[in-house]
């Protein structure tokens, strides 16, 4: 019977979700109903109450004092609220309390002492709160705990070695919290313990060997500690170990070979600590073992071919260590494996073509190895393969085109090897390629035009190669590319104009290559760019005012080119841009005002142009300018005294122009100025003595000028000044 009578003067029984058992007790059942606001004191007062389940509403409010009157309370289920505040110091007279779950609330503070000595509790769940402090030294106590909960706290503190009294528990859970100092030396006591996780904590000192005689353990889980010392030899003897993880701690010395003989093992997770010596060769009788990561440890030797006996291997991860030799061939024999890493290793000799047999791999790393030879077309074999990682190795030969057919690859990285030939693409090739990688190696040849059929490509690394011909028009398909490197190739002809489709592209690397041509004024539609860089070609022309439309961009690289014209107003739209660098064209016309909206500016490069004209006042809005190089052009005026606003900037470059005037006294109060460099000017006058307030400046260049009268004394407050050139200027006294 259920209806809507509560703290109603109805009985009990009438009041929704409450029912009275065959024994006479009640029961209180509101679980999963929505319910908010506070809990009510009033029914923690009936003693006659055996279970209580409110999981899984919306309460908030803390925890009654009035719990502690519950004294036939069986069951306490409040799970999944939003209680807070402290746990109420109540729970001594709770004698039949057998489950409490308070888990996934925000209850805080320390755990109360009472709590202890409800000594039927045999469930006690408070993972996912704020509870913080250490645990009560009595928690002995609790004699008939089965599961205790506590991960995802804030308990600090040391383990208390009463915790090791607990005969009946089964599972502790005290992971991701705050516990410090040793762990309890004796664990004898705990012959039912079946899982044990204390992942995540600060915990030191070493690994008790007595954990080696709980027979009954499946899961141990110390990760994420700073857990020292070897593995104890003890530990091999739980033979019902299924998961063991130790990864993440300070752990020294060999891996007990007897550790894989356990036939039970499953998961065995002892990356990122310090083991030494070799990978030893009892790892072949671990014929259950599914998931083994050794990364990030200084083992070294070879790899044990026995490891070729696991088939039911699904995850090997031994990269970052020190191993040599050959890769085993027998690995191939490992059909089950998903995920095969032997990345940042000394790993020598060639690919073994067996590795196309492990039809369920789908991702393969190698990277940063000593390995030679022809990457096997066998590879192309891996129907299954999501990436492919074989950069920075010694490979040669040609990329084998059954690698561009696999239907699955997604990333392929066979970046800095010795590969020559072309990049493979023949219809159908790269189906689902995402990122492709082959950036220093030998490659030449024009690239295809066929990788426009590409069309999931995102990313694609060509720099540092021996690429010739045009960049293909077709390219211009590739509608979710975002960045493209071909620095330092051979490239000739024009920008393509059908690359302003791109809509997607965000970074393109095209400089120091033999480009020709004019800047496409099309490529304004290219509005997700963010950087692009063509310097050190062969382009000309004018620079296209159509540009500033890019309103994302943030570094534009133009310099040694043979560009003409002048500097479009339009590029002060560009508000984002960090770095324009344009320097070593034969820009003319004069410096444009508009530059002064580049508020986000850091760096701007124009030497070595034919610019003229003055320098505009209104660029000391650039306030956060850091590099300005004009030298080398025919600019011509006084110098601005109202730059020293430019908080930023760093270093001057205004030599080898026709400067006129004296330097400015304002010039003293350049709070970050390292490098001033005046050089090569018709600047007269005295050295303004305010100069010496430049306190980080290294470097002061005031060659070939007219400067005269003497040489400022404060000069020498300048303690960072490394470099003070003088010459050829009309000094006296």
């Amino acid at each position: 019977k259920t209806n809507t009578n509560w703290l109603s003067d109805e009985p009990l029984e009438e009041w929704a979700g409450v029912y009275r058992s065959p024994d006479g007790t009640l029961v209180l059942r509101l679980d999963r109903q929505g319910l908010k606001g506070a809990l009510p004191a009033a029914f923690f007062q009936v003693p006659t109450i055996s279970m209580i389940d409110l999981s899984y509403n919306k309460l908030s409010g803390s925890l009654p004092a009035e719990v502690g009157k519950c004294t036939g309370l069986e069951r306490f289920d409040l799970m999944k609220n939003e209680l807070s505040g402290q746990l109420p110091d109540t729970w001594q007279g709770l004698k039949c309390l057998k489950h409490l779950s308070l888990g996934q609330n925000a209850f805080e503070g320390e755990l109360p002492a009472s709590l202890c000595e409800a000594d039927s509790l045999s469930f006690l769940g408070l993972e996912e709160n704020r509870f913080s402090g250490p645990l009560p030294q009595n928690i002995g106590r609790l004699t008939q705990l089965k599961t205790l909960r506590l991960q995802s706290n804030q308990f600090s503190g040391q383990l208390p070695e009463s915790l090791t009294q607990l005969a009946h528990l089964r599972i502790f859970m005290a992971n991701d919290n705050r516990f410090t100092g040793d762990l309890p030396e004796h664990w004898e006591k705990m012959q039912r313990l079946e899982m044990l996780e204390l992942q995540n904590n600060q915990l030191i000192g070493t690994l008790p060997a007595s954990i080696g005689t709980l027979k009954k353990l499946w899961k141990i889980d110390m990760s994420g500690n700073r857990l020292t010392g070897q593995i104890p030899a003890e530990w091999t003897l739980m033979t019902k170990l299924e998961n063991l993880c130790l990864n993440d701690n300070q752990l020294t010395g060999a891996i007990p070979g007897t550790l894989f003989a356990n036939p039970n093992l499953t998961t065995l997770y002892l990356f990122n600590n310090r083991l030494t010596g070799a990978i030893p060769p009892e790892i072949g009788e671990a014929l259950a073992l599914e998931n083994l990561g050794l990364s990030q440890n200084q083992l070294s030797g070879a790899i044990p071919p026995e490891i070729g006996l696991l088939q039911n291997l699904d995850f090997l991860n031994l990269g970052s260590n020190r191993l040599t030799g050959a890769i085993p061939p027998e690995l191939g024999n490992c059909w089950a494996l998903t995920s095969l890493t032997l990345s940042y290793n000394n790993l020598s000799g060639t690919l073994p073509p067996e590795l196309g047999k492990l039809d369920a791999l789908k991702k393969l790393y190698l990277r940063q190895n000593r390995l030679t030879g022809a990457i096997p077309p066998e590879l192309g074999q891996l129907r299954h393969l999501q990436v492919l990682n074989l950069s920075d190795n010694q490979l040669n030969d040609t990329i084998p085109a059954s690698l561009s057919l696999l239907p699955d690859l997604k990333e392929c990285y066979l970046w800095n090897n010795q590969l020559t030939g072309t990049i493979p693409a023949s219809e159908g090739a790269w189906a689902r390629l995402e990122e492709l990688s082959v950036g220093r190696n030998r490659l030449s040849g024009e690239l295809p035009a066929a990788l426009a059929e590409a069309q999931n490509l995102r990313i694609l690394y060509l720099e540092e190669n021996r690429f010739s011909g045009p960049l293909p028009e077709a390219w211009g398909k590739l509608a979710h590319l975002t960045l493209l490197s071909a620095t330092k190739n051979n490239f000739s002809g024009s920008l393509p104009d059908a690359w302003s489709s791109m809509e997607a592209l965000q970074k393109l690397f095209l400089g120091y290559n033999r480009l020709s041509g004019t800047l496409p004024a099309s490529w304004s539609n290219l509005s997700n760019l963010t950087l692009l860089a063509l310097h050190n070609n062969r382009l000309s022309g004018t620079l296209p005012p159509e540009w500033g439309n890019l309103g994302k961009l943030e570094s534009l690289s133009l310099g040694c080119n043979s560009l003409s014209g002048p500097l479009p107003p339009e590029w002060g739209q560009m508000s984002r841009l960090r770095g324009l660098i344009l320097m070593e064209n034969q820009l003319t016309g004069t410096l444009p005002e508009e530059f002064a909206r580049l508020s986000n500016l850091e760096e701007l490069s124009l030497y070595q142009n034919r610019l003229y004209g003055y320098l505009p006042e209104s660029w000391a809005a650039m306030s956060r300018l850091k590099v300005l190089m004009l030298t080398g052009n025919t600019l011509s005026g006084t110098l601005p005294e109202s730059w020293s606003n430019m908080a930023s900037l760093e270093m001057l470059y205004l030599p080898g122009n026709q400067f006129t005037g004296t330097i400015p006294a304002s010039w003293g109060n350049f709070p970050c100025l390292k490098r001033l460099l005046l050089h090569m000017n018709q600047l007269t006058g005295a050295i303004p003595p305010e100069l010496g307030n430049l306190s980080a400046l290294e470097m002061l260049s005031l060659d070939g000028n007219q400067f005269s009268g003497a040489i400022p004394a404060e000069l020498g407050n300048l303690s960072n000044l490394k470099y003070l050139y003088l010459r050829n200027n009309q000094f006296s006294g």
